[in-house]
Formats: structure tokens, C-alpha cells, sequence
């Protein structure tokens, strides 16, 4: 069962996620966060690994913050492992742009 979520939003708040988007690394980072919930060095060792460049810890960091920023993405502190880990808020997006009206599904 899925939990779908509608929200009515402006122009402004649709470019706003649409520019997070349209980053070729904040998408392989969505892609890589699709598993399971992983740190910031799981996510960029897997980046490396997967797309076979380096890159940044710094980098990787900026990139998942943008995606939080716009509520694409999570961070939760996990006492246990004393870090932060980050995963998607929603599997699927669905952008309306004749009613202006995104759909998140979890």
C-alpha cells in the first residue's frame, strides 16, 4: 500500500525541486540512496566505485544537503553508530505542471 502525499505548490516551489533534479550527481545520489540509508563516505564510496571517478567527501556532502533542503532527501542522527545516515522521503515524484501540484509516494 502505497502513501501518497499531494501538495498544491507554487512555481517557485516546483523549480526548486526541478533544479535538484536536474544535477547528473544529486540523481545518481538519489539512485544510490534507493537500497537502503547510508552515510555520507558509504554514499560516496559507492559513487566512486559505481561511476569509477572521484570524488569529494565535501562534494557529496553539498549535494545530499541540497536534496534535504528541498525535502527529497532525510538525515537522522543514529546514536548507536554516532553518525548521520540519509535516505529518501519519497520512492516516486509526480510533477503536474498544468495544476501546479506534486505527488510524493512513499
Amino acid at each position: 500500500m502505497s502513501n501518497l502525499v499531494t501538495k498544491t505548490m507554487t512555481y517557485k516551489n516546483v523549480s526548486n525541486i526541478s533544479q535538484r533534479l536536474s544535477s547528473e550527481t544529486r540523481l545518481k545520489i538519489i539512485k544510490i540512496l534507493m537500497d537502503r540509508d547510508l552515510t555520507v563516505k558509504e554514499v560516496r564510496d559507492i559513487y566512486e566505485r559505481k561511476h569509477e571517478r572521484d570524488i569529494r567527501r565535501e562534494s557529496i556532502y553539498r549535494e545530499l544537503e541540497k536534496l534535504r533542503d528541498s525535502g527529497l532527501v532525510k538525515k537522522e542522527y543514529y546514536e548507536e553508530q554516532k553518525n548521520f545516515r540519509y535516505s529518501l522521503s519519497y520512492k516516486i515524484i509526480k510533477i503536474d505542471l498544468d495544476e501546479m501540484e506534486v505527488t510524493f509516494d512513499k
